[in-house]
């Protein structure tokens, strides 16, 4: 008799494991990597990209991501760019008619139609679910477009 309430006593300690197990395991939250951050500004030379920090008005400038973040990250991740100009400046996020822009790929071309600096604000947001909370990271870079 009593080895039937030991055998019964472990069944029931682990089936408690068991369970407590299978629902510890269920709200694990999973690390996931953010993808790269790094925003490139170029324009095309002569054929070839060149690096930018200014350009004219009416010149095409295409902003990169880098190629990593393209792959595996659009299901989890929102890329964004604000360019700073009129209706896409991030700090004015929260006002009407301010949007930032999504990137088909890996480029977004793009032409500045009024001289002056701008800051490029490139945004990587992912909403994380278990914690009910919208995580940022953001790169800013400045570019000056002259007449």
């Amino acid at each position: 008799m009593k080895q039937k309430n030991i055998f019964q006593l472990f069944r029931s300690l682990f089936l408690l494991l068991a369970i407590t197990f299978v629902f510890s395991s269920c709200e694990r939250q999973f690390d996931i990597p953010w993808p790269q951050t790094d925003l490139k500004i170029y324009k095309i030379e002569a054929g070839a990209k060149a690096e930018i920090t200014a350009a004219k008005v009416g010149q095409q400038v295409i902003f990169a991501k880098p190629e990593q973040s393209v792959t595996d990250f659009n299901r989890i991740f929102r890329f964004s760019l604000w360019t700073g100009d009129e209706g896409h400046d991030y700090d004015k996020i929260y006002s009407p008619g301010q949007s930032g822009l999504t990137f088909p790929g890996l480029e977004l071309p793009y032409t500045y139609t009024n001289p002056g600096t701008y800051n490029v604000v490139y945004v990587i947001s992912y909403y994380n679910v278990n914690d009910k909370e919208l995580e940022r990271q953001v790169v800013t870079k400045t570019i000056t477009i002259t007449q």
